[in-house]
C-alpha cells in the first residue's frame, strides 16, 4: 500500500507537450465544410448586404455584430438565447428556439440526406464565441492561462469593440459556418474552455475561410494578428475529406432566404 496520504497525493500540471500531443491526436478527426461553399455564401450575402444592414438598424440592432463585407453568416439577425432576456436586450430579430439547431440546419443542408447518419457519434463545435461571457474571459486582464488570453497590445487594438463583445458577444458567430467544425462527442470537451486545441482551431479556420468570412474588420485584424504570432505545431495530420456539396449551396440559400422573410416579420 502506498505511504502517501490521499490529502497529499501530488495533482500534476499538464504540459506544452501533453497539450501538443492531445492536439495531434484530435486534428486528424475534426470535420470542416469545403472552402468553396463558403466563398458561395459570402457572394451571396454581397448581394444582400445594404438591405440586412438596413433592417438590423430599422429594429436599432448594431448592424455590424452581424454583417459586414466578406460576411459568411447565413441568418443575420438570429442568435442563441442566453438566460432568460428578451430579443431586443440580446440584440436579435429573434432567438434560435431549438439551441444549436439552425447552425445544424447549414450542415445538413450542404450535405447528403444521409448526413445525420455518417456524423453520428461527432458533435457541432462553435470555435471563436458568440456569447459574451466567452468573450469576457478572452479579454480579462492578468496573468491567469497566458497565452490563451488575447495580450494588452492586441486588446488595445479593439477600441471600442472591448465594451461591445463584453457586453453583447457576436452573435453572427452562432450561425456563421466558417464558425464551425464537427468533433467527435468523446473530443469535444477541450474546446470548450481555453487550450491550445482551441488556438489551433481558430488559426485553422482562418487559413481555410480567411477572416473576413469570420469576424468584422475591428475585430479579425488584432484577433488575426495575435494568433499569427503563436507558434505552429508542425506535421499535424488534417483531413482534406471536407464537407458539403456544391450542388447543394442553392438549397441552403433558397431555405435561408425563406426564413429569414419570417424572421423580419418578428417584432424585437
Amino acid at each position: 500500500m502506498s505511504d502517501v496520504h490521499p490529502s497529499l497525493a501530488p495533482w500534476p500540471s499538464v504540459t506544452t507537450a501533453d497539450e501538443e500531443a492531445l492536439v495531434r491526436l484530435v486534428v486528424p478527426y475534426v470535420r470542416w465544410l469545403h472552402p468553396d461553399l463558403l466563398t458561395q455564401v459570402q457572394e451571396d450575402n454581397e448581394r444582400y448586404l445594404r438591405n440586412w444592414q438596413e433592417l438590423l438598424q430599422r429594429y436599432t440592432i448594431p448592424a455590424d455584430l452581424y454583417v459586414w463585407p466578406g460576411s459568411a453568416c447565413v441568418y443575420p439577425g438570429v442568435r442563441r438565447r442566453s438566460g432568460n432576456t428578451d430579443e431586443k436586450a440580446q440584440n436579435c430579430l429573434v432567438f434560435d428556439q431549438n439551441g444549436n439547431r439552425l447552425a445544424h440546419r447549414i450542415w445538413e443542408l450542404l450535405g447528403t440526406k444521409q448526413f445525420k447518419k455518417e456524423r453520428a457519434g461527432y458533435e457541432l463545435v462553435h470555435l471563436f464565441p458568440h456569447q459574451p461571457n466567452e468573450w469576457r474571459k478572452l479579454l480579462a486582464e492578468g496573468e491567469t492561462e497566458l497565452p490563451y488570453r488575447l495580450p494588452a497590445r492586441w486588446r488595445e487594438q479593439l477600441g471600442d469593440w472591448q465594451a461591445v463583445l463584453a457586453k453583447t458577444g457576436l452573435p453572427a458567430l452562432f450561425s456563421n459556418p466558417a464558425n464551425m467544425c464537427f468533433l467527435p462527442g468523446s473530443l469535444v470537451r477541450p474546446t470548450d474552455n481555453a487550450s491550445l486545441l482551441r488556438l489551433v482551431l481558430w488559426q485553422k479556420a482562418i487559413q481555410l475561410y480567411g477572416r473576413d468570412a469570420l469576424l468584422p474588420p475591428g475585430v479579425a485584424e488584432p484577433l488575426a494578428g495575435w494568433l499569427s504570432e503563436l507558434p505552429e505545431i508542425d506535421g499535424l495530420d488534417w483531413s482534406q475529406c471536407h464537407h458539403g456539396s456544391a450542388e447543394r449551396i442553392q438549397h441552403l440559400i433558397a431555405e435561408r432566404d425563406d426564413k429569414l422573410k419570417k424572421f423580419q416579420l418578428a417584432q424585437p
